[in-house]
């Protein structure tokens, strides 16, 4: 994680809030059946320059700290706090937003079926983040506008409100009357966007507004965020403004122990090498000099993948004339690797393992590649898992691991592994593609990014 800021630092100070009444319509099966009743509750929203926080269904606050890119989750009554990286929800939105988009359009252009709940616009409503390069247009209808198709999404005025239509639905109804709190329209639009989605131009219409609306109904939203239909109404701060609580709580990261590097990442002590690269070097170069010199390699492959430094000149003269087979053999192992040469590969890691001594475990992060290959994700996995178990410095383990947990659409983990490694080396060559994905998520998405 990037900081460890108390979550009660984080809000202290706030000048002002708002109060919020929030009603959930029934949950229903595809039959009509109630699956869900009707229920709501009461939230404080309060910001400031950096954070947004409010409390959701349960009672819970919710801290959305852009500064240090942290979610937090206070549960004043289990005086605990859970943390989890802000980029992890944002991420699965693009990624399930790209799945159903992608998956829409091939439907779409095979078979011209009809629009439908599945619509490209409304995966967009549902997950509260636009398809890449979509450009919705949203305005009123006019003879021109029904000629050409357009626009996207069309605001209709009604009497006391107005309704932001899409495909023939009501995506959103916005009251006419409101509130002179133009100071509000970030933290506002936050809290629809975070608590339950909402169409980002929808969202952005919202924020751009004059005047915050006394009420905002959001409808056709997936049951997993609200049972399909919402309304916040906004509420005269009549209760007193109460920061959340958590100075003495237990500080924890969103676990469940579903995976075995949970227990791993639980232990959030800085781990620090026993001795000096300069002392690492010297005390491999010596190893590979000797009749067993498969555990010097891996030393020094080791440190490079902890920290960026380059292999000494030395190193690579030795390696070069080396007549040693297990050295040999690695150096063969750790090349690219096609499909068909994975399984031979993997008995040739377990031939090398007696050979390697207490760098044995090393192995496993050469290991896990051959097994993605093969499509072998838990044995991956727990081949990297080893690897950190044995040695929490190793930054290319990190990075490796939470790029397993991507195609299973745990972020959270996945943000998790990553904040670790760069927390370890962030200059580090192997992170470059992290930083390239966060910042495409930042272009794509800021506005889960910051609080204006």
């Amino acid at each position: 994680m990037r900081g460890r800021a108390s979550p009660t630092a984080i809000v202290r100070g706030v000048a002002t809030h708002l109060e919020l009444a929030v009603a959930i319509a029934d949950q229903r099966d595809d039959k009509g059946a109630i699956t869900s009743p009707a229920s709501s509750y009461a939230s404080q929203l309060l910001w400031t320059d950096h954070a947004v926080s409010y409390q959701d269904a349960a009672g819970r606050w919710v801290v959305l700290d852009f500064a240090n890119r942290h979610h937090r989750e206070i549960d004043e009554r289990a005086r605990t706090v859970t943390v989890k990286p802000l980029q992890a929800l944002v991420s699965s939105r693009d990624a399930e937003v790209r799945n159903c988009g992608e998956h829409i359009y091939e439907v779409l252009k095979a078979g011209g079926l009809p629009d439908n709940d599945f619509a490209p616009i409304l995966a967009e409503h549902h997950l509260g983040v636009s398809l890449s390069g979509s450009r919705r247009s949203l305005g009123k209808r006019s003879v021109f506008s029904r000629l050409t198709g357009g626009p996207d999404l069309e605001i209709v005025e009604r009497k006391t409100h107005t309704d932001m239509i899409a495909k023939a639905r009501c995506l959103m109804a916005i009251s006419h009357d409101g509130h002179a709190r133009p100071d509000a329209l970030a933290a506002f639009t936050q809290f629809l966007r975070h608590a339950f989605g909402g169409h980002p131009a929808l969202l952005r219409w919202i924020r751009g507004a004059k005047q915050l609306p006394a009420s905002v109904t959001l409808g056709h939203l997936l049951p997993m965020h609200a049972g399909g239909e919402v309304t916040v109404r906004v509420v005269a701060p009549t209760a007193a403004l109460r920061a959340p609580a958590s100075d003495g709580f237990e500080e924890r990261l969103s676990l469940d122990g579903s995976e075995p590097i949970d227990a791993v990442l639980r232990d959030t002590r800085a781990p620090t090498s026993p001795s000096s690269i300069e002392a690492r070097c010297a005390e491999a170069l010596a190893v590979l000099h000797s009749a067993t010199p498969l555990p010097g390699l891996l030393a020094f492959l080791e440190l490079t993948l902890e920290q960026p430094v380059a292999m000494p000149p030395e190193v690579v003269a030795v390696m070069k004339s080396s007549t040693d087979e297990a050295v040999a053999t690695l150096l063969e192992l750790v090349q690219p690797c096609a499909k068909a040469d994975a399984p031979a590969r993997l008995h040739a890691f377990e031939r090398l393992r007696g050979r390697a001594g207490r760098m044995a475990y090393l192995l496993g992060a050469f290991e896990a590649p051959v097994h993605c290959v093969l499509n072998q994700r838990a044995e991956a996995s727990a081949a990297l898992t080893r690897v950190l178990e044995a040695n929490p410095r190793v930054t290319g383990a990190w990075k490796d691991l939470g790029d397993l947990f991507c195609p299973a659409y745990d972020f959270t983990h996945a943000w998790l592994c990553w904040d670790r490694a760069r927390a370890l080396a962030p200059t580090h060559s192997l992170l470059a593609d992290i930083a390239a994905y966060e910042r495409r998520l930042e272009a794509d998405h800021p506005e889960y990014f910051r609080t204006a």
